[in-house]
């Protein structure tokens, strides 16, 4: 059947069981490599892109405290 390999059934799967998929783990790969040089823009963009809003908002108003 078609669905089974559409790649936009795939991510809402993926989303509600709550596994993350291949680009967003790199992503936050990403993320994580900025944070430990400082880049807070482009550790945002990529929490962001990977989905992970929560973790950029927190780590917005934490850096913004500072």
């Amino acid at each position: 059947m078609w669905f089974e390999r559409h790649p936009l059934l795939t991510s809402l799967v993926r989303y509600r069981a709550g596994s993350r998929s291949p680009a967003q783990v790199r992503h936050l790969r990403a993320a994580e490599w900025f944070r430990a040089r400082g880049d807070l823009g482009d550790e945002l963009l990529h929490l962001l892109v990977a989905g992970d809003s929560e973790t950029a908002s927190a780590r917005f108003l934490t850096t913004e405290d500072e």
